[in-house]
């Protein structure tokens, strides 16, 4: 397994290249709601345009009462509309300021309800795009699931996602949001004195644009940072756990302490880095604020009278209270997307990954679970269905390898039939063997089940191929979470569970235990031994009644007793079962109708085991050396 490297986690400089991608992975149904809410918000704007006229008006007529003199005819037009007309300057100024407040009340008040929808609209849909992107990634071969670490999968699909669609669209749509309320805002000033919205609106663009030049790179590395950190670190800890025993006894748990320190003391730095980015702008446009007003009297005080002066920057302050939150906002978002824009990073590498590598229907595509009765338990009822397991001219190339996995590899299984598949290390076994299970896919030739390809074959007949790795992987929760593994617990059927746990040979052990199949096996098992939680693997294998089983060496962590108790029950299913069994332990091949040998991913003899024997010279030495 690997990580990302930094080209690969897609350093995402452009926003607008960041929204699109974002977007890209909403159905086109989604994106057109998201449209219609941007536009909805865009359109509050004109609440914004209404109340700043409004309190610019107000400003008029108090100037006009002030120096005595008639209120202009288009403003007069206005008063009229509210029957205003007749009324004093004094009442119809603040009656034009009680209606901008109430509708600048409504403009926020609006602003805040479509965002609230809006978020969780987004987080809706993210949840939904998680949850699609994780079945097209389970549906890949297993070579690219492997391509990355688990706990960056993990972070990808979750956390990465999560940046993409909620807080990339929510910015983006801020963005939009204000850029178009400025618009609008210049628009308005500029008609009431442009002389003062020119400054106002070039003065604070200009913060705005050093704020963002100067910010956005400091952003955006603090943010990978703690993107890399976060999930460096849990991957840290779950090493620490999983390999617990070899670092204490070799005395070096103190390596992966240190190793967490680091990351966490990194990713503390970029935190603190993060949350001090974010308060910059609200104070870099206080003191904007403040010297803009200073310059703006001064130098109309200079070119006019102060009284002019002052009655200049109230407008300014006016034209101030909406555009300097706005270009607050403005700013903020820009922020958010930089920091947070190499979460989302991992996810647009997540969707190229499974777009690049996706060669057949993903999961959502194929058809839904089978009613309760027929949720992979049991024998298939398809008349006329035959297990017989052929392979023809099977070749597997792994990405990166110079050599084929596997290289021409042609048998035939018969239904009741018992494969032994033996070789050295490396020579291609656990390929065959996942070629069979369909996780693999071949590069050239196939495998066929009953006809089928084993995708097909086992989304049509769930539970009738099961499989028994070397070292059974538990997941976290009961024996019966873990012998019926993936099923809901309204479908788990416990009778089948106990008669599971009997042919498995630990149905004792669990009926002197006091929570029964409600046990708990603890995290990958840690609460069970390795012959235990290898019974548990083949309880959950015999869970379904397969006919077709593929094991791993399944018995090598038992104790010999156990292991024949075991290999008995097996050999009880006799001709209804087909069996393939990945030998390392020759004891176990002499049982086996054909046994073939592999060696570099070529197949070098099948026969019975005398006649492999004969055949592999190889072979016929380890046969001698266990006195076989």
């Amino acid at each position: 397994m690997t990580q990302a490297t930094d080209s690969e986690a897609g350093a995402t400089t452009s926003i607008s290249g960041e929204v699109r991608r974002s977007l890209a992975l909403l159905s086109r149904r989604e994106r057109r709601t998201y449209w219609g809410a941007v536009g909805l918000q865009m359109a509050t704007s004109l609440l914004d345009l209404a109340g700043v006229l409004l309190f610019g008006m107000v400003g008029v007529i108090a100037s006009s009462a002030t120096q005595g003199v008639a209120i202009p005819d288009s403003i007069q037009v206005v008063l009229s509309w509210f029957g205003l007309a007749d009324a004093s300057a004094s009442t119809a100024a603040l009656v034009l300021a009680g209606i901008a407040a109430v509708l600048l009340v409504l403009k926020s008040i609006a602003s805040l309800w479509i965002l609230r929808w809006v978020t969780k609209f987004l987080s809706t849909s993210s949840a939904r795009v998680s949850a699609r992107m994780c079945a097209d990634f389970f549906s890949l071969p297993i070579v690219h699931v492997n391509r990355f670490a688990s706990q960056w999968s993990a972070f990808a699909l979750v956390h990465g996602v999560t940046g993409a669609i909620v807080n990339t669209l929510t910015n983006a749509m801020v963005i939009w949001v204000e850029l178009s309320l400025l618009g609008v805002l210049g628009g308005a000033l500029l008609l009431l004195n442009p002389l003062i919205s020119l400054f106002a609106i070039g003065y604070f663009g200009l913060i705005g644009i050093v704020m963002n030049q100067t910010l956005k790179g400091w952003a955006y590395s603090t943010g990978k940072v703690m993107a890399e950190t976060d999930w460096e670190s849990n991957l840290n800890v779950q090493d620490g756990i999983a390999t617990y025993r070899e670092i204490t006894v070799a005395n070096r748990r103190q390596y992966y302490v240190d190793q967490f320190r680091s990351l966490r003391q990194a990713g503390s730095g970029a935190y603190a880095d993060q949350l001090f980015i974010g308060q910059l702008p609200r104070y870099g446009m206080e003191v904007a604020l403040v010297v803009g007003a200073v310059l703006l009297v001064t130098t109309l005080a200079q070119l006019g009278t102060v009284e002019s002066a002052l009655g200049s920057l109230a407008l300014f302050l006016t034209a101030a209270t909406r555009v300097m939150p706005s270009m607050l906002r403005l700013n903020g978002s820009r922020i958010n997307l930089r920091s947070l824009g190499p979460r989302a990073d991992y996810a647009f590498t997540m969707a190229d990954h499974i777009r690049e590598h996706t060669t057949s229907a993903t999961l959502q595509n194929t058809p839904p679970a089978a009613p309760a009765t027929e949720v992979g338990i049991g024998p298939p009822d398809r008349p006329g269905l035959v297990l017989e397991v052929t392979v023809r001219d099977l070749k597997v190339d792994y990405p990166g390898s110079d050599a084929p996995a596997l290289n021409g590899i042609t048998f035939t299984l018969p239904p009741g039939g018992a494969l032994a598949v033996v070789g050295p290390s490396g020579g291609g076994k656990s390929t065959l063997a996942d070629a069979i299970l369909g996780v693999v896919q071949p590069s050239t030739g196939s495998v066929r089940i009953g006809g089928l390809s084993p995708g097909q074959f086992v989304r049509r007949y769930p539970g009738v191929v099961a499989y028994v790795p070397q070292a059974v992987a538990l997941v976290s929760g009961s024996v019966r979470d873990n012998v019926a593994l993936g099923l809901r617990p309204d479908e788990i059927d416990d009778d089948r569970v106990w008669a599971a746990l009997k042919r498995a040979h630990l149905a004792d052990y669990l009926a002197d235990a006091r929570e029964g199949l409600d046990t708990p096996v603890g995290e990958r098992g840690v609460q069970l031994s390795g012959g235990e939680r290898q019974r548990l693997g083949i309880a959950r294998a015999l869970y379904t009644d397969p006919r077709l089983l593929v094991m791993d060496e399944a018995t090598s962590a038992l104790d010999a007793e156990t292991e024949n108790l075991v290999t008995q029950t097996i050999e009880e299913l006799g001709s209804e079962v087909t069996t393939i069994t990945i030998a390392h332990r020759l004891a176990t091949v002499r049982r086996a109708d054909t046994v073939i040998y592999l060696d570099r991913g070529r197949l070098l003899a099948q026969g019975t085991f005398e006649e492999v024997r004969n055949a592999v010279p190889r072979f016929d030495h380890q046969a001698n050396l266990l006195g076989l």
